[in-house]
């Protein structure tokens, strides 16, 4: 279930929409069977993933040493970003009020976080000790224009400064999509294709 805030929402008094239109969710709430806090054999559980897709966090990745292949320095930077703090806030709030819906009456009898009696700060500080990285990374391997000084591949997914190496993947995306990776990664190689070039010979993968 994709969200959008409220247009009135008071964080956009200091933060400036990120979301690409009015119709741009900016949280995804996402429901399985079990839960990914408690684990019991004797029960069941519904849960949710709450996800913040326009993240104005700031994310890092850089060389630990001048050996190539030793692994980098990843800073996912998050919850650095107040605007990131009040999404996912505000999807906790509204997974809540989608699971006390009369649907549910009979289905659900107690939470396993007794979160809608909780004060903000104490969200807050639930949201600190629960989030983690998703599985939709983008964006380390950032396509720029040609004559940009920054940015590892060319608009035509060529690595800047190698000769016959493309990447096609998800890394190349300039900013992280307001969704899921799939559609943006897939028309990875036709790009090429668009702009001259036949789908290459090299090309790293990440996904």
């Amino acid at each position: 279930m994709f969200l959008h805030l409220d247009a009135d929402s008071p964080i956009f008094d200091n933060f400036t929409d990120p979301a690409a239109g009015p119709n741009t969710p900016h949280i995804e709430i996402g429901f399985g069977a079990g839960s990914p806090i408690v684990s019991a054999s004797t029960s069941n559980f519904v849960g949710s993933g709450l996800l913040a897709v326009t993240s104005t966090m700031s994310r890092s990745i850089r060389r630990q040493t001048t050996d190539l292949l030793d692994h980098p320095v990843i800073d996912l930077g998050l919850l650095t970003s107040e605007f990131d703090i009040f999404a996912a806030r505000e999807a906790l709030r509204r997974a809540l009020r989608f699971f006390a819906t009369p649907t549910w009456d009979g289905y659900l009898l107690v939470p396993t976080v007794d979160l809608a009696n909780m004060t903000t700060a104490e969200l807050d500080q639930y949201i600190c000790n629960t989030t983690l990285g998703s599985y939709h990374l983008a964006g380390t391997a950032a396509m720029t224009a040609g004559d940009a000084g920054w940015g590892v591949v060319n608009s035509d997914l060529r690595i800047k400064n190698v000769t016959g190496v493309h990447i096609i993947d998800a890394f190349v995306s300039p900013i992280l999509p307001s969704a899921h990776t799939q559609a943006p990664t897939t028309i990875s190689c036709p790009v090429t294709l668009l702009v001259g070039n036949p789908c290459p010979q090299k090309y790293y993968v990440f996904a």
